[in-house]
């Protein structure tokens, strides 16, 4: 028996669109909208586009390039009002994370985005607290005084921002993973 999946236009946490289908996610609520397979695609596609536009709660990846050759033909057809580059920025893309430095409670990573580039900096060397910053700017700091913790959350340019660590005894990074929207974009251990 196949059920129907329903997702509301203000529920929707995640959008990725590829050459040959379209994601998108709701909580646990997945919907796939293949290109091929449907006949109404770029009807659908379309609009959850023209809704999701400015939505900056809503992490959208894929290829820009392909985001923006779509709305470019779906624009040729009408079903999208004159397309124009300000509206591509509305969309925020993670395109690349990198390690820049590494310390035993320290880390820095280069998160690169369609919106600029940004260095989020962890460090557990405090006297008591530990910190995370972004740009060299501290957006949050925890007491540390019993043990370590687990996670921080912030919001940076209207993105919900996760840094989650975990510690060995002998003080060093077990484990370390930045998710933006609930999706990990940087992981190690």
């Amino acid at each position: 028996m196949l059920r129907r999946k329903t997702i509301f236009f203000k529920d929707i946490t995640e959008f990725q669109i590829e050459n040959y289908f379209v994601q998108v996610k709701s909580g646990k609520t997945q919907i796939h909208i293949s290109r091929l397979v449907l006949e109404n695609s770029d009807e659908i596609i379309g609009s959850v586009v023209t809704k999701l536009k400015g939505n900056k709660s809503v992490l959208c990846h894929g290829d820009p390039i392909v985001l923006q050759d779509y709305l470019n033909r779906i624009s040729d057809t009408g079903l999208i009002a004159e397309n124009s580059e300000s509206e591509m920025q509305t969309f925020t893309f993670i395109e690349s994370t990198e390690l820049v430095k590494k310390g035993w409670l320290y880390r820095s990573v280069n998160l690169v985005t369609s919106d600029g580039s940004f260095n989020i900096a962890y460090s557990g060397q405090g006297m008591g607290y530990e910190c995370v910053f972004v740009n060299d700017e501290l957006v949050s700091k925890k007491d540390s005084h019993l043990w370590y913790a687990p996670k921080f959350d912030f919001e940076f340019q209207g993105m919900i921002v996760s840094v989650n660590v975990r510690i060995y005894p002998w003080m060093t990074i077990r484990k370390f993973w930045i998710e933006v929207g609930h999706k990990t974009v940087y992981s190690e251990g």
